[in-house]
């Protein structure tokens, strides 16, 4: 296990905290994007460094994760049920700005460009799936949601502002699990602050990779003070 910068892993905003009445993604909180236009900024001069380094996409060879039509062709792995302990990840910058999981052998696979996509369809696939996802969407990528007729308007609410802060993402919980659909809830943490974002999925026959389920009303997050049920990464 690998261990992310300290004020990088995934949205959380500042003014989260300060603003919970903004509409439906309860915005911000110094571990989570504000999903409504609050929004990240630079690691500050000084700021304490995790032992272990993030480290920089690496080039994928689009040739060994997607067809010509553009499906992935997601890793190719044995799992039964839930995992007993936490995949084993390293930590890599997101084009978005956050630091995500990433897994040689689970996922995603193809992070060659602006979105990072192509995860196996088991429980620590999703797993490893669930952040990257919710960052390509907040910064454009329509197809990493299913195709849905409540994709447009879950697309406008979910979009990152241009000030985004992320926070660490500390470890998560499968809330749901099975070869179709999957709903993983993910602790992040700021100064003092945890809370949790929570992505729902679903399998794309077509894509051959998760999709956030677009028949979900938004991408839940809240501040919590009980952080007992994850599973850690650290």
């Amino acid at each position: 296990m690998a261990k992310a910068d300290a004020d990088s892993s995934s949205p959380f905003g500042r003014a989260w905290f300060v603003s919970g009445a903004l509409v439906l993604l309860a915005l911000a909180m110094v571990a989570f994007m504000v999903w409504r236009g609050v929004a990240g900024e630079d690691t500050p001069a000084g700021a304490p460094v995790a032992s272990s380094p993030v480290t920089s996409a690496a080039p994928t060879m689009a040739a060994e994760t997607a067809t010509e039509e553009g499906q992935c062709k997601p890793p190719r792995v044995k799992e039964k049920g839930l995992p007993a302990e936490a995949p084993e990840v390293q930590w890599e910058r997101h084009p978005s700005g956050g630091v995500v999981p990433v897994s040689k052998k689970y996922g995603p696979t193809s992070r060659e460009g602006a979105y990072w996509r192509c995860s196996a369809r088991t429980a620590s696939g999703a797993v490893v799936s669930g952040i990257s996802l919710a960052y390509n969407f907040g910064t454009g990528d329509k197809n990493s949601a299913s195709d849905d007729p409540n994709r447009e308007t879950l697309f406008r609410k979910s979009q990152f502002g241009s000030n985004i802060e992320f926070g660490t993402v500390e470890g998560y919980r499968v809330l749901l699990s099975n070869e179709n659909e999957a709903e993983v809830e993910y602790l992040l943490s700021g100064p003092g602050f945890h809370g949790t974002m929570r992505v729902p999925m679903v399998w794309d026959e077509t894509k051959r990779d998760w999709t956030i389920n677009a028949q979900s009303n938004d991408l839940g997050v809240a501040v919590v003070e009980d952080t007992t049920g994850f599973t850690m990464w650290r």
